[in-house]
C-alpha cells in the first residue's frame, strides 16, 4: 500500500497535470512552476507525462523536469524533443514541447544527450535547432563548437543568434576555432564570428579582428571596431 504522502502528492500530480487540458498558456507556465516544486518524488509521473498526446501536458512536464533536474528524465526527454504527433499539419503545442524538452536536456546538464542536441541543432527544424543550441550552450561540451560555428551561417534570425550567445558561454576553447573559421567567412557569417569573439574578448582574437577594420563592408567594420573595444576593455589593452 502507498504511503498516504505518497499518495497524497501523487494525486496533487495529477490534478496539477489535469488542469492544462484547459489549453492556455498561462495555466501551462502557472502548473509547470508548481509540478517543478513538487521535487523528484514527481519525477516518475512527469516522465510518463512526456508520454501524453496532449502537448500542452507534455511541454509543461518537461519544463519541470528541465526545472527538478534530475537525470532519469534524460532519455525521455531525447524521445519528447523527437516526438511528432499524428497531425498532419505542425501545431504549437507540438513544437512548443519539443522546444522546451531540448531547454531541459541542457538544465539537467548530462553530457549523454550531446549527440542528439547536435542532430538537432544541424535539423531541418530551424525553430528547434535553436533550442538545442541553447541547451548546448548550457552544457558547455567543446564537441559541440564546430556545429555552433556552422549555425552562424544559417540564414535565420533565432538560430545565428543563439549559437553566438553558446559560443560565448564556451569561452575559451571556441576562441581558436573562430580565428580559423575567418579563412573562409564570408558576409554575414564574419560579422556573428566577430560578435562572438568580442563577447568572449579573448586577447588572441586581436590580430583577427583589426584586419577587418578595413574591410569594405561597413557593417563588418562597424562589427570589428565593436568587437575590438571589448577585447580591449577586457584586458585593459589601450590604444
Amino acid at each position: 500500500m502507498d504511503d498516504p504522502d505518497e499518495s497524497t502528492l501523487a494525486q496533487q500530480i495529477e490534478q496539477l497535470l489535469s488542469e492544462l487540458k484547459v489549453h492556455d498558456w498561462s495555466t501551462t507556465w502557472r502548473v509547470s512552476d508548481e509540478l517543478a516544486k513538487t521535487g523528484p518524488a514527481a519525477v516518475p509521473q512527469l516522465i510518463a507525462a512526456l508520454t501524453d498526446k496532449d502537448g500542452y501536458v507534455r511541454s509543461a512536464a518537461a519544463e519541470a523536469l528541465g526545472k527538478i533536474g534530475d537525470a532519469r528524465a534524460v532519455d525521455p526527454l531525447i524521445a519528447a524533443m523527437q516526438y511528432r504527433d499524428e497531425q498532419v499539419y505542425e501545431d504549437a503545442e507540438d513544437a512548443e514541447a519539443r522546444l522546451n524538452a531540448a531547454l531541459a536536456l541542457g538544465k539537467i546538464g548530462d553530457l549523454r544527450v550531446v549527440s542528439e542536441l547536435l542532430d538537432a541543432a544541424s535539423g531541418g527544424d530551424l525553430q528547434l535547432a535553436s533550442y538545442a543550441i541553447d541547451a548546448l550552450g548550457m552544457l558547455g561540451d567543446a564537441r559541440a563548437i564546430p556545429t555552433l560555428i556552422d549555425a552562424l551561417q544559417i540564414h535565420d534570425q533565432d538560430v545565428p543568434k543563439s549559437a553566438c550567445n553558446a559560443l560565448i558561454r564556451m569561452a575559451t576553447p571556441a576562441v581558436l576555432p573562430l580565428i580559423q573559421s575567418f579563412r573562409s567567412a564570408e558576409g554575414q557569417w564574419r560579422i556573428h564570428l566577430l560578435r562572438a569573439l568580442g563577447g568572449i574578448g579573448d586577447a588572441r582574437a586581436l590580430d583577427s579582428v583589426q584586419a577587418l577594420l578595413d574591410d569594405p563592408d561597413e557593417y563588418v567594420r562597424m562589427n570589428a571596431a565593436q568587437a575590438l573595444a571589448e577585447i580591449q576593455k577586457r584586458n585593459s589593452i589601450t590604444n
